[in-house]
């Protein structure tokens, strides 16, 4: 009797791991809907934009839906390679990064983990640029139309968005200049038909309202490299060390009056 027991508990053991093994049921995060929509205007050799993420998001998982789309302008195009945006720090293992090299399109999931394609990207002109992960591959599009696609390693990002980042040590650190509007992030994968229908309605861009990449700080004495005006002094490195105490001063008489007097003296 006791032998049968022992077998059926096996059994019925096997099955539940058996159904823990195929996967795992979890619940998305819907709080918020989605992550945006940001705009900024950034130049050359300036700031980044971040926006911090819910640390517990479930689309911050390695088996995570998403999609992530932005309308892009530059004047010149860029010379090299550079992000526009992702989610998850472009320098560590994994990241979820859209750049743009030229004429082409490029999807940056980290270190050898990326894949470019010809989009026929031109300045100028306001373009659409979008990735989607369903799952299982990573697709890339370019006003409204799949450019490429891959499968790539993936794990759990980072819960930041970083627009412009100023970060991306394959090339340099370029950054890009230029504006972003519309940057969205959400938790499922767009269907080719949903990114035809957002580039079919484009933004009024006119009344788009831009966050500074690079803070206009309103006193400039000297021209600094993407920057309007000098450093706002809360961004600066700051020291641990303690405040300095005032010198003590010894007091002493002469046949003038009273006299102070340095202890450094």
């Amino acid at each position: 009797m006791k032998t049968k027991f022992a077998v059926a508990m096996l059994f019925v053991a096997g099955i539940f791991w058996s159904g823990r093994a195929r996967g795992q049921v979890y619940i998305p995060t819907n709080d918020p809907p989605f992550y945006g929509p940001y705009n900024g205007v950034f130049l050359a050799g300036g700031d980044e934009l971040k926006k911090h993420l819910a640390k517990s998001d479930t689309v911050l998982r390695a088996d995570s839906p998403w999609s992530l789309y932005a309308w892009i302008w530059v004047d010149e195009p860029p010379k090299g390679a550079l992000l526009i945006a992702g989610v998850g720090d472009p320098g560590e293992e994994y990241s979820r990064s859209l750049g743009v090299d030229g004429e082409k399109l490029f999807y940056w999931g980290g270190k050898g983990a990326t894949f470019s394609a010809n989009a026929g990207l031109a300045p100028g002109e306001w373009q659409l640029i979008a990735a989607t992960f369903d799952g299982e591959e990573v697709q890339i599009y370019a006003n409204g139309a799949k450019v490429a696609s891959g499968k790539l390693d993936a794990g759990r990002v980072s819960p930041l968005l970083v627009i412009a980042p100023a970060q991306f040590p394959v090339q340099e650190n370029r950054h890009f200049a230029g504006k972003i509007a519309g940057l969205t992030a959400l938790r499922r994968a767009l269907t080719a038909g949903e990114l035809k229908d957002i580039y079919g309605n484009r933004l009024n861009f006119a009344t788009v309202v831009y966050e500074e990449g690079s803070k206009p700080w309103p006193v400039q004495t000297q021209g600094q490299v993407g920057y309007r005006a000098p450093q706002d002094p809360d961004t600066m490195p700051r020291t641990k060390a303690g405040i300095p105490r005032p010198e003590k001063q010894v007091t002493r008489e002469s046949k003038s009056g009273m006299e102070a007097k340095s202890s450094n003296e």
